[in-house]
Formats: C-alpha cells, sequence, structure tokens
C-alpha cells in the first residue's frame, strides 16, 4: 500500500510500481476506499492476489482513515499475507512551494506553466500548514477566506496516523527500492523510481534570485499579462536595490506545524 502525498514524489514511485507486471496496481481513481476495506475483511475475491493499493490522500484524508490501516495489517496477518505499507513525505518549504505549482495550475500550448515561485505567491496562493491540513481534510490550495491556519497543532496525535507505516523522505528512493526488495524476496523486483518533473519552468530561472522576496504581485493563476507586470516589478526592485527577503524564520512561522510534524516523522 502505497500512501500518496501530492508533490512528494507520488507520480515517480506510481510510474515504477506500474512496471512491476506481475502485480496489480489499483489507482484512487480504481476503487472506493470504505468499499476495499469491507472487501479485505470479508475475503472478497475480486481483490487481485498481488495487489499493489496507491491511496491517494484527496479521496480519503490520513487522519481520517489510519485506523483501518491498523485493522487491514492484523486481518493480513491472521491470514498469512504478506504486506507492506509506505509513504514519501517531503521537507515543508519545497513542499509548500511545489503545492503552490498545482495551486496556480494552468495549461498553456499543452504543457503546464506557472508563475515563479515567489514565497510572497506561494503564502497567498497554498493554505498555511498545507501538509497538516491535506492530512487532515485533503486540501492544499487558499480560497480567499480559507486562507487560515489550523488552531489545532497536536503532533503527537499526527503522529499516530503514521504508526503503521514505514515513513521515507522524498531523497531516500534507494532506501525505499532496497527495503521494499527486502521485503520481495523470491518475487519481481521493484525498480529504483526517477524523479520525474523536474523540468524548468518556462522563464522561471529568471526569477531564481528573487525567490523569497516580498512583492507587490501575487497571482494564483498564470497569464500572460500577469507575467509581465511580474517581470517588470521585479526589475524595479533589482534597479532600486531594495531588499524585502522572507527570512528562514518567517517562511517556517507559515509552516510551524508541517515543519514541527516533518522533524517527528524524520525521527520515526
Amino acid at each position: 500500500m502505497f500512501i500518496h502525498i501530492p508533490k512528494a514524489g507520488g507520480t515517480s514511485i506510481k510510474f515504477a510500481l506500474k512496471r512491476m507486471k506481475s502485480f496489480t496496481l489499483w489507482t484512487n481513481h480504481q476503487y472506493h476506499w470504505e468499499k476495499y476495506v469491507k472487501w479485505e475483511l470479508n475475503k472478497d475475491p475480486r481483490i487481485p492476489r498481488n495487489l499493489i493499493l496507491e491511496h491517494h490522500v484527496s479521496t480519503t484524508p490520513l487522519g481520517k482513515m489510519y485506523s483501518d490501516i491498523s485493522i487491514l495489517k492484523r486481518n493480513w496477518d491472521s491470514r498469512g499475507i504478506a504486506h507492506f505499507s509506505f509513504v514519501i513525505i517531503r521537507e515543508p518549504v519545497a513542499h509548500h512551494a511545489s503545492l503552490y505549482s498545482w495551486c496556480s495550475k494552468a495549461k498553456f500550448r499543452g504543457r503546464k506553466y506557472m508563475l515563479p515561485k515567489l514565497w510572497s505567491s506561494v503564502v497567498k496562493c497554498v493554505r498555511p500548514n498545507s501538509f497538516v491540513s491535506y492530512l487532515k481534510d485533503g486540501k492544499m490550495c487558499a480560497r480567499n477566506s480559507e486562507i487560515r491556519d489550523l488552531a489545532d497543532c497536536n503532533i503527537t496525535q499526527m503522529q499516530g496516523w503514521f504508526k503503521d507505516l514505514y515513513i521515507f523522505d522524498l531523497n531516500e528512493f534507494d532506501l525505499l527500492q532496497e527495503r521494499i526488495n527486502n521485503e520481495l524476496v523470491g518475487c519481481e523486483i521493484f525498480p529504483k523510481p526517477h524523479h520525474l518533473n523536474e523540468r524548468l519552468v518556462l522563464r522561471e530561472a529568471k526569477f531564481e534570485g528573487l525567490e523569497f522576496q516580498k512583492m507587490n504581485i501575487t497571482e494564483c493563476k498564470f497569464s500572460e499579462p500577469s507575467l509581465k507586470r511580474l517581470e517588470l516589478e521585479a526589475f524595479k526592485q533589482v534597479k532600486s536595490g531594495l531588499k524585502k527577503d522572507y527570512s528562514r524564520a518567517e517562511i517556517e512561522s507559515h509552516l510551524n506545524c508541517d515543519v514541527q510534524l516533518y522533524r517527528e516523522l524524520i525521527k520515526m
């Protein structure tokens, strides 16, 4: 079972899992979580012998289904079924900026482009503590009044959501491959995942030096006029020599709960 948190290497993992021909991959679009749990507990014959289950937390948030994983594990153990359940997590600042790419999604000439990842845009377009928000309710993009912080940041409780999962960081694909293949001795080998979606966004290189600067233009959706206005403001910022950088402390205050949870999950 692969618990898929968006913008944390999920596409790369799913692509590698699809290459395992002796297994059947069910993506989150092919089943309903609650129905699947009932099938498992009732030994329904519709469940394939060698199943890879991708569970995307946008369908049923981890905070609402983690107890089912414990039930399934006990069921599998009692039936002598080999199982391996894992999740990929990502450093919160990089994760938050990558989520912005999705929240500012737009199609232009068949490829996906977005505004450069200026932190002022990220703050406006992505919910504070987006990692925790997604685990709780499956949402990450900010919509007007939804830009709010989470009052409840119970790290101990949230750690419990991961207690039945192997936890890997985004930079640990080699470790993940080794661990899965140790579990699958005598079966098909899990191929090494390769990081996908790492292409530079059109013209984003122009803004690399301004990534954490505070700027006035903050629009969530890409458009040629808004990008031109952003370029003009960036030119003014550089020409005037203004320095309005976001500090690491300011960024982490926006992601306080995310950062705390990530640090504890890394220890786990």
